[in-house]
């Protein structure tokens, strides 16, 4: 094609600077949000201790994002008409030095957010301090231990979700307990770090998976970090934010599967996705089952391009059994998905068990009928779920197999009751947002492939991309919610913070919700009232 001819004949020098414009500019456009939400007006508490309704938006970043790129997708258009130029030009050194702005730009934001939850006393009981207490208390003989959920006799926070792998945060609490200062706030920096983690991950699997496109890949993660699902993890404060680094390493190793010329730390990445399947199962109860939906669709196409590639005449159920017999024994995905299954099986079992008849049970997620009654301006629509799936751009539906992982994940959404996991509102985006990001990551490896094959112009190229980026930054402006700027600091913390210094090691601190956070991890906080079912019910002062 007439294009590729003469991208390929540009002059190198010529091109050079063009490049690194355009790769400068794209790191801009990812961090607007992010900046202009620190220095937009911080949120004020309500005397409730909870976000008001009418406070101001932040949302000049992403227009400003939004205007970027509009500018970046024109000047890139009039530079292929006018003169053209090399998208593989930019050096690794330099795409490497964009990816490390970006990625400051958005951990200097989420740790002043996080700090900020603290001086505001926004982390609470149930966000925080349920799970802190548990990770700051455990011991070999006693997993997980905390007073803020029933959890039957057994005490263990895994009696209430099945969630062994947030031990994995258990050596950051043992490096916080050597300060005096550390406090149950700890939780909140680990889930920033982790965030941070799954970002970079996330970006080093979009490197690996694309070559044309790589001199814009600061903007390739706007369709996770500019997604209002992502948003919704930052302000959650939950543990779930474990999906992304993990299923980030586990895509990853999958990759390196068939390569037998690799180094140290990636052969030990490569061996170690059964470790991880495990990590990703292990961060909730249902997380297993997400991932199976994930590794099911994914040997199924395996199958499916199998039988391709023998190029059979007719549809054969004999040859289509033989496809899946060689596939099966290579398939990874298939080996995930039996791991999920038998996961998901002992999960159950295992928290029924400790929890005894405090368990929780899934069916109230289907009580549509009760939550109707309690909450009566619970909606939700297709439009809502259009939304949700435009809330990481387009890229995804390039690919037919993420497509259906997501479709089939969002339908668990469709049909439940609860208002808040229906509409994927806080921490239950968890369910989803790991497997959008893997499939638009791979629908825009696809859409690639079909520049690389001549089946589309470059100028076509750029346009769907761009189309995915938009589509995500207008999606956030739609939402209306987010990025949240930082919460100002409450009037009395730096009293209350003076006080908690003064709890000597191992008392007990009987606290309200918004203040349980704040006890120092030497301590042990208490609630004020018990869930019913606690075994420290009946051991309340």
């Amino acid at each position: 094609m007439k294009e590729t001819e003469q991208l390929k004949s540009s002059p190198k020098q010529k091109r050079q600077w063009f490049v690194w414009l355009v790769a400068t500019f794209s790191v801009f456009a990812f961090a607007a949000p992010f900046g202009f939400a620190v220095f937009c007006a911080p949120t004020e508490l309500t005397d409730d201790f909870i976000i008001p309704a009418d406070r101001l938006r932040c949302q000049v970043g992403i227009i400003v994002s939004l205007v970027i790129q509009v500018l970046l997708l024109t000047l890139i258009l009039w530079r292929i008409r006018r003169h053209s130029f090399e998208v593989t030009a930019i050096s690794s050194k330099a795409i490497s030095i964009c990816i490390m702005a970006a990625v400051f730009i958005f951990s200097v934001y989420l740790l002043l957010f996080t700090y900020s939850a603290e001086w505001s006393f926004f982390s609470a009981d149930q966000d925080v301090t349920n799970v802190s207490t548990a990770i700051n208390r455990t011991t070999i003989s006693d997993l997980l231990p905390t007073p803020y959920v029933a959890a039957g006799s057994s005490r263990s926070f895994l009696a209430h979700h099945f969630s062994p792998s947030i031990l994995l945060f258990l050596p950051v609490y043992k490096v916080a307990s050597l300060f005096e200062s550390a406090n149950h706030n700890t939780y909140n920096l680990a889930l920033a770090f982790t965030l941070i983690a799954g970002l970079s991950l996330w970006y080093y699997y979009s490197y690996r998976s694309l070559s044309k496109f790589r001199f814009l890949l600061p903007l390739v993660l706007i369709p996770l970090a500019h997604s209002f699902l992502f948003f919704r993890q930052i302000l959650s404060f939950h543990f779930e934010v474990l999906t992304l680094p993990l299923l980030a390493l586990l895509v990853l190793s999958v990759r390196l599967q068939k390569r037998t010329d690799l180094q140290k730390p990636a052969d030990l990445l490569r061996r170690s996705w059964p470790l991880i399947t495990v990590l990703y199962a292990g961060i909730k109860e249902d997380t297993a089952v997400y991932l199976g939906i994930f590794a099911g669709v994914y040997f199924l196409f395996e199958v499916i391009d199998h039988y391709r590639q023998k190029q059979h005449a007719k549809l054969s159920f004999e040859k289509a059994l033989q496809s899946v017999q060689q596939v099966l024994k290579q398939s990874i995905y298939f080996r995930i998905g039996i791991i999920s299954v038998l996961w998901v099986v002992f999960a159950m079992w295992f928290r029924l068990w400790l929890a005894g008849e405090n368990a929780a049970s899934w069916q109230s997620y289907w009580d549509t009928k009760s939550y109707l009654e309690a909450y009566p301006q619970f909606r939700k629509t297709p439009h809502t779920y259009f939304w949700i799936l435009l809330s990481s751009g387009v890229w995804l539906f390039f690919s037919l197999r993420s497509s259906l992982v997501v479709i089939m994940i969002l339908l668990f959404h469709v049909v439940s009751g609860m208002p808040w996991h229906a509409l994927l509102e806080s921490h239950y985006s968890y369910t989803l947002l790991p497997f959008l990001i893997a499939g638009s990551i791979r629908g825009l490896s696809n859409i690639e492939t079909l520049f690389e094959k001549n089946k589309v112009s470059f100028k076509t190229a750029m346009l769907l991309f761009f189309a995915g980026t938009i589509a995500t930054d207008y999606s956030l402006l739609r939402e209306k919610n987010q990025p949240f700027p930082l919460f100002k600091q409450n009037q009395l913390y730096e009293s209350v913070h003076t006080m908690m210094k003064l709890v000597p090691a191992d008392a007990c601190v009987q606290s309200s919700f918004h203040l349980s956070a704040l006890v120092p991890l030497r301590a042990r906080p208490i609630p004020l009232g018990y869930y019913e079912g606690s075994p420290y019910n009946s051991t309340m002062p």
